[in-house]
């Protein structure tokens, strides 16, 4: 239940998540006022801004009235509609981001549940002084998720923020999510670094700002297979297993063991590992060796460590200096420039033009998968054939096939090869 009796005031309240977050009830002025009290101190404090944890959820349906039942067969019914993006939202937005203005602060919320795109709109609009961005949900793809699935996410996302004079928050993992080497690409030891770095290549060159987790800079991956469920501390996998699978499959050892498989590949603990700063010390110079962190150390911190990559210049950590390097230097093509998808229903690759006018211009081009494939080269893209590669993740270029008109129509991509074509003038 999302209701919680309190013996002390002899009432219940509200929790839409665990019961020692209690919701706080933006009804009250006096709530209002103490938020934005403690969003005042950390500004004079010298703060830059802040993330906001499911913000959308701060205004509820007048009332607070039951669930509709959406699932005849379980006790619980979902709320998010009577929770999600309530009548005054955008009130107690605004409310908020005048103070941020007064300090020039940043503001990125985290908005679940949002089935109205306008909702998102009214969010992070140039002129309506609430959030600078948000962080949307539907990257959080099923586990059997395609290539043009994702494809149009991004587009949609893309087109939508740039149309729109709004602004996008790129990320590919937070603390809720596993590892994007692990989930989006290969996290075998062959194919880990190139994997790490296309995956950079895909995400740091999309219009908006870039949202780099602990880790991801360095290849982090999801916790080992061999780890059993003592190893997990997420409420979220630990519940699940205690309510749902020894509750209804007690005795079923095959759809339990599947069940584990499921955490392992998709758990939140993927993503909570202690940062591996160093590869000698027990807990990777995250703490003291005396300590015991609340999660184990990845046992490839001893090979995967920050000390370990940051003077190496093929290192995963030292691509991302490369990639975010380049982002800088053509910021009116990678950072404000428009966004145009090629092949968006193909099943290997991922390939975008960013392009700030006529001769200011980029092709992005990766594989996502961890085989050779051949991408045939759009009619438009392949005048960029003939510009300067300015960043790749293979010490040689790639190998071109079939020329027509004196250009090239097919390129053979290599596993999770990336390439990045630059046009100036």
């Amino acid at each position: 239940s999302a209701w919680q009796w309190d013996e002390m005031t002899q009432e219940y309240y509200l929790h839409l998540f665990a019961p020692s977050q209690p919701d706080l009830n933006w009804e009250n002025p006096s709530v209002v006022s103490a938020v934005h009290s403690l969003i005042r101190f950390w500004l004079d404090r010298g703060v830059d801004g802040f993330r906001m944890d499911v913000i959308n959820f701060i205004s509820k349906e007048p009332g607070l009235p039951d669930a509709p039942v959406t699932n005849p067969t379980s006790p619980w019914q979902s709320p998010i509609t009577l929770h999600s993006c309530g009548p005054r939202l955008h009130e107690y937005l605004q409310g908020i981001g005048a103070i941020l203005k007064e300090y020039d602060a940043f503001s990125v919320g985290e908005m679940p549940g949002v089935g109205d795109e306008k909702e998102v709109m009214k969010s992070v609009g140039q002129e309506r002084g609430e959030l600078n961005m948000i962080f949307h949900f539907e990257l959080f793809l099923p586990y059997k998720w395609t290539l043009p699935e994702l494809k149009r996410i991004i587009s949609k996302w893309q087109a939508m923020m740039l149309t729109n004079h709004g602004w996008n928050a790129l990320y590919l993992e937070n603390h809720d999510q596993p590892r994007s080497i692990s989930r989006l690409a290969s996290d075998a030891p062959q194919f880990r670094k190139l994997s790490a770095k296309m995956l950079a290549t895909f995400l740091a060159l999309q219009s908006g700002t870039p949202y780099i987790y602990q880790g991801q800079e360095m290849g982090q991956i999801n916790v080992p297979r061999s780890w059993g469920l003592d190893q997990y501390k997420d409420i979220e996998t630990l519940n699940h297993w205690r309510d749902k699978v020894l509750v209804e499959h007690p005795e079923d050892k095959e759809f339990q063991e599947m069940m584990l498989r499921e955490y392992r590949k998709k758990g939140r603990d993927n993503a909570r590992t202690p940062m591996q700063w160093d590869g000698q010390s027990r807990n990777a110079g995250f703490t003291g060796d005396e300590t015991q962190p609340w999660m184990d150390v990845h046992p490839d911190r001893t090979e995967w460590n920050v000390e370990n990559q940051i003077d190496d210049p093929d290192s995963v950590f030292s691509y991302w200096k490369d990639v975010l390097a380049l982002r800088k230097e053509s910021k009116d093509v990678f950072v404000y420039g428009d966004f145009v998808m090629l092949d968006p229903e193909g099943e290997e690759s991922v390939a975008f033009v960013r392009s700030a006018d006529e001769r200011n211009k980029a092709l992005l081009v990766m594989n996502f998968k961890d085989c050779e494939i051949e991408w045939k080269v759009p009619e438009v893209a392949r005048s960029f054939l003939h510009c300067p590669v300015k960043l790749k993740n293979y010490k040689d270029g790639p190998k071109l096939e079939g020329e027509e008109g004196g250009e090239s129509s097919a390129m053979i991509l290599r596993p999770f090869e990336a390439l990045v074509y630059v046009r100036s003038g």
